[in-house]
């Protein structure tokens, strides 16, 4: 960890993302964040956090589970939601 950019170093982790590559799209057009760096997968759960130009910390913009992003991506996009989401 960069003594200088502690607060950050988070950021610059290589976790692996089993997000589609559909999904970090839509998230990081919709919080204007790097689909690689700031968007974080534990399990079911996705967190959006970056750095603010304003600010020495990350903020979190946005935290939800896959199947609420893949529900709400689906609507934005008006695309067919998938059976096993809960389409009727």
């Amino acid at each position: 960890m960069n003594s200088n950019n502690g607060s950050c170093a988070y950021l610059e982790r290589e976790t692996p993302m089993p997000l589609s590559k559909e999904m970090r799209a839509y998230l990081a057009s919709r919080y204007d964040c790097d689909p690689h760096k700031e968007i974080l997968f534990d399990g079911d759960a996705v967190s959006v956090i970056a750095m603010l130009s304003d600010g020495n910390e990350p903020e979190q913009l946005f935290a939800g589970y896959l199947a609420d992003i893949e529900r709400d991506m689906h609507r934005d996009l008006g695309t067919e939601l998938p059976n096993e989401l809960g389409a009727t």
